[in-house]
């Protein structure tokens, strides 16, 4: 009997999905744990670019974790130790907490010769209490009970590499990967360019996260909240220097570009050029390295026609050629000096609008002593709505003539579709732009420092998470991260690149009857670059919002729309047009003739459908048609106007922020002498 070949073609078919790799599913890769270590040779002297392992270095770190001091020696011992028949060198760390000795650890580590990789062969741990031996916790070696050596640092770093660093089941599985290697930290032993940065976890603790990060010629320089206070050779007689003494000149991946077009564009098919003028200069580090101003290229790269569904309406609304939704993106800046330089840029959802930057200060009257900045700090808000409004004026503004010709286009039942100049879009880079290097600048002022800090200051910062009141919870956190630097004086205080963390503090989405949305952020901590997090008090002072959003932000940096004010002017125009579709005069049969019939249409027409019903009504002077679409007219716009939800606050990923904060912990008595 002939047999179906069905289930036979199923079984190949799962055999063939089957088949294919996890990592084709995955977001990220596996981490590594398989080295080919059969093909090193191993030397227990030496070092890579991030770890030096040459008997007598000394790396001393120190910080404070869960409100307590910590000390941490690193030293590489002139002593090796073979593990699993290899010789390893033997480096010490001392953990002291509050000047008491917590522990200390014999880590065996290997340098492969062919790859410049150091292995991690395994640890001894002492862990001491009131001077005593407690415990061992967390000791392994290779070749016992199953534990295999992991990788420490690889000799050639490479971007987003995961790898395990200690392989012992049961009792020690770290792993790292690897997020940037163009981190700057500021630490006490000084500023560190282009370090590496590891994210560390372990199976065993999935919840635990640890970021160390690793200068060139130096190694180890911050182990979370531990930064490098000395390192030196004990056995030389001058200390080691940094290799580095520049730093770079890099905007990183993921910092958003915000560009204005600078003309109005009809838009018509798909690769269509656009031309924008950034309206936010560029700064790596301390330095700018774009100017306001700058030409920025770009193309439409995709068209979507509307819904079924949105065609219906819109047709109903006599409108027949709706909305589209327009994709674009942003592929080369122009410098002054007229080099082209190509970038890659994905538009953030929510942008492609008109802004304006609102400030706490706008309604100035409702400000008190208490509670407003300085005259300094207004000042400097004042300052930063200027220059706002200085790029802004860089794109050419329609003229009176050219508005009144699109608001006659716009009623038209077929209608050109324009992207207006002014629209601002926001481009996030996808790949960094690199500007060279500079000669280090002194290390930036700090809270403690001898030269006294001004009380508050005003951070020019960026949106990094997207916020909108009807779909951010509260105590959602808020990050976002310095555009520009800070100085005071001409000394840097914070680079281009610090961090704010932050979180929603007050959230109301918008409801029925026109009450708008409601939205309150609050800044608790500031993390310099490769530094700890830092307590901050900071406000809200400005932010952009929609030029037609009518945003209003209080003096506690609470965001909420106003109602507009035009809604009553609005309504009251529709419901006299519908009154004035209604006559009792020259009517029989419920037709109207004559010139009295035609207004009457084409009042009422005007106010359900605009011109093409005024047109509709002007032809086919019926009472009730008239009174018909001046009643759906009137009922939709109060409706719009005061049933509807309201507005929602809306700040997409790049939105600009004006931030004042203090980094004084006595500023309060400061502020009275400012």
């Amino acid at each position: 009997m002939k047999k179906s070949t069905c289930p036979t073609m199923l079984l190949v078919f799962l055999a063939t999905v089957l088949a294919i790799p996890s990592q084709l599913f995955a977001d990220k890769p596996e981490f590594t744990d398989e080295f080919s270590l059969d093909t090193c040779s191993f030397t227990s002297s030496g070092r890579n670019p991030y770890f030096i392992l040459e008997p007598g270095y000394l790396l001393i770190l120190e910080g404070e974790e869960d409100e307590e001091f910590v000390s941490l020696e690193i030293t590489v011992l002139d002593e090796t130790e073979t593990i699993a028949g290899v010789t390893t060198r033997v480096v010490t760390e001392v953990e002291y907490v509050n000047d008491q000795l917590a522990e200390i650890s014999r880590n065996y580590f290997a340098l492969c010769e062919q790859t410049n990789s150091i292995f991690y062969f395994g640890e001894d741990v002492d862990t001491y209490r009131d001077g005593e031996i407690v415990g061992h916790e967390g000791s392994w070696k290779a070749g016992e009970n199953g534990a295999r050596p992991g990788l420490m640092m690889p000799g050639s770093a490479q971007l987003e590499a995961r790898y395990f660093q200690e392989i012992a089941p049961g009792v020690a599985l770290d792993r790292a990967e690897i997020l940037s290697l163009t981190e700057v930290v500021v630490t006490p032993a000084g500023i560190f360019p282009d370090a590496l940065k590891t994210e560390e976890t372990t199976p065993l603790e999935p919840e635990v996260r640890d970021f160390k990060f690793y200068a060139p010629g130096i190694g180890l320089i911050q182990d979370s909240s531990l930064k490098l206070v000395e390192f030196s050779n004990v056995w030389s007689s001058s200390p080691v220097s940094p290799s580095v003494e520049t730093v770079s000149l890099t905007v990183p991946k993921g910092l958003v570009l915000q560009v204005a077009l600078d003309n109005e564009v009809r838009i018509r098919k798909v690769g269509q050029p656009l031309h924008g003028l950034l309206v936010e200069a560029l700064y790596a580090f301390d330095q700018e390295v774009v100017p306001v101003g700058s030409e920025v290229g770009g193309r439409i790269t995709q068209i979507q026609g509307p819904s079924r569904k949105r065609r219906v309406w819109a047709a109903l609304n006599m409108n027949f050629t709706p909305v589209r939704r327009v994709q674009v993106e942003f592929d080369e800046i122009v410098l002054p000096d007229g080099k082209r330089v190509p970038i890659k840029t994905v538009v953030t959802p929510g942008s492609g609008r008109t802004l304006q930057l609102v400030t706490s200060i706008d309604n100035d009257k409702k400000r008190t002593a208490k509670d407003a900045a300085s005259d300094k700090m207004k000042e400097a808000i004042r300052e930063a709505k200027r220059k706002w409004e200085t790029a802004m004026k860089q794109v050419k503004a329609p003229g009176k003539a050219h508005r009144l010709k699109r608001f006659g286009l716009a009623q038209l039942p077929a209608r050109p579709q324009y992207i207006d100049a002014g629209t601002v879009y926001f481009a996030e880079l996808q790949e960094p732009l690199d500007f060279g290097r500079k000669p280090l600048p002194p290390q930036p002022l700090a809270a403690d420092d001898p030269v006294p800090l001004p009380c508050r200051l005003l951070a020019h910062a960026q949106l990094v998470t997207p916020l909108n009141s009807a779909t951010t919870p509260r105590d959602a956190p808020v990050e976002a991260i310095l555009v520009q630097p800070l100085f005071s004086d001409d000394r840097l205080i914070l680079p281009q690149g610090t961090r704010l963390n932050g979180s929603v503090v007050q959230v109301q989405r918008a409801r029925r009857f026109g009450r708008t949305g409601q939205l309150r952020i609050a800044f608790r901590e500031l993390v310099p670059l490769g530094g700890t997090q830092q307590k901050v008090a900071a406000n809200l002072e400005g932010v952009q919002a929609g030029a037609e959003e009518n945003v209003r932000l209080d003096v506690e940096g609470g965001a909420q729309p106003a109602a507009p004010k035009r809604r009553y002017l609005s309504t009251g125009i529709a419901v006299a047009l519908a009154v004035a579709s209604h006559s009792d005069s020259d009517i029989e049969d419920g037709v109207s003739s004559g010139a009295t019939g035609a207004r009457e249409g084409m009042a009422g027409g005007a106010a359900g459908f605009r011109l093409p019903g005024m047109v509709v009504g002007a032809l086919v002077p019926g009472q009730p048609l008239a009174l018909g679409m001046g009643i759906y007219g009137a009922s939709r716009t109060a409706y719009t106007s005061f049933v509807a939800r309201g507005s929602e606050v809306v700040f997409p990923k790049g939105t600009a922020m004006e931030i004042g904060f203090t980094l004084r912990e006595n500023c309060q008595e400061s502020a009275k002498a400012e």
